[in-house]
Order: C-alpha cells, then sequence, then structure tokens
C-alpha cells in the first residue's frame, strides 16, 4: 500500500513539475489554443465522442427499424410515422442545406453508406454533427425522399440491409 501511495505521489509531483516548466516555457495559452483547435475541428463536443466506448453509451433501448419508421410509397419518397425522419444508422452530416424541395441531410454512414434524406421541413442537424441510428434529423410534412450511395454507386436499403446481416 505504501509503494501504491509513493507512486502516486510521485506522478503528482511530476506532473507539476512538467505543468510548472511548460508554463515558464511558454505559458499555457498555446496548449489551451491547440485543445480549443482540436476539439473544433473534431466536433468533440459530446463527452461520448471522446470515448472509444461509444457503442457502450448508446441506448438501445428503443430498436429503431427501417421498416417500423419507413414506409415505401413510390421511387425514392417514403412516408414516415409522427413525421420524423430519423437516422437509419451512425455516421457524419457532411451536407445540410435548404433547397427548393426542403431540406437536404446527407449522412456519411460508419459502413462507408452514404444516405441522403430530403424534402425535409425542418433539420435537427448541421454538418459535421456526429448522428446515431434512430436519431431525429428532422420532420417532413408528407414523405420523405431517402437516397444511397456506396462507392458512388447507388444502392437500395434492402443491399445494404443483407451486408449487415
Amino acid at each position: 500500500m505504501m509503494v501504491y501511495y509513493s507512486m502516486i505521489c510521485f506522478l503528482i509531483v511530476g506532473i507539476f513539475s512538467l505543468g510548472s516548466i511548460i508554463y515558464n516555457v511558454k505559458g499555457f495559452e498555446p496548449l489551451i489554443a491547440t485543445f480549443t483547435n482540436i476539439i473544433e475541428k473534431t466536433n468533440l463536443n459530446d463527452i461520448k465522442q471522446w470515448l472509444f466506448l461509444e457503442n457502450w453509451l448508446k441506448d438501445d433501448s428503443v430498436n429503431v427499424s427501417f421498416e417500423q419508421s419507413y414506409t415505401h410509397l413510390e421511387d425514392n419518397y417514403y412516408s414516415v410515422i409522427n413525421s420524423e425522419v430519423i437516422s437509419l444508422d451512425d455516421g457524419i452530416v457532411i451536407y445540410s442545406e435548404k433547397q427548393d424541395s426542403g431540406y437536404v441531410v446527407m449522412v456519411k454512414n460508419d459502413n462507408g453508406v452514404i444516405a441522403t434524406y430530403g424534402a425535409l421541413n425542418e433539420i435537427n442537424c448541421s454538418v459535421d454533427d456526429r448522428v446515431l441510428k434512430g436519431m431525429v434529423l428532422g420532420n417532413v410534412i408528407d414523405n420523405v425522399y431517402l437516397e444511397f450511395s456506396y462507392n458512388g454507386q447507388s444502392v437500395s436499403f434492402e443491399d445494404i440491409n443483407e451486408d449487415k446481416n
């Protein structure tokens, strides 16, 4: 036990000594500016994004599937439940703009698929936001436009689902 306390004290003294040396040489401003810059560029404002255990912290109590959320109408148009457009997979928002037909949100999913959600009335996300499966991206008045691509090729949701199973 004494060895443990000695090691902890040694670490604390070392940290304070190193901090004092850094402060005397340049001050903490460059270090703080660097950390702030990293946080802004990587969008790590949410504590879960700092951890590599993100999947452990994810709330899977509500299992959302494509069939429960969207009903295919025609072409790439789908009806939604409660007017909410949800993310079909975890990913990063790479595009979020208002167009003539409404807002368009593009999410690059972790599996490399780019999902395009169009004809949205309102959106709840912006570029570089991290979205998780089941997260509400926005709302629609009538129907949502959904399109998927992988490596520049158009793919169907069924093709994507087969890869996961």
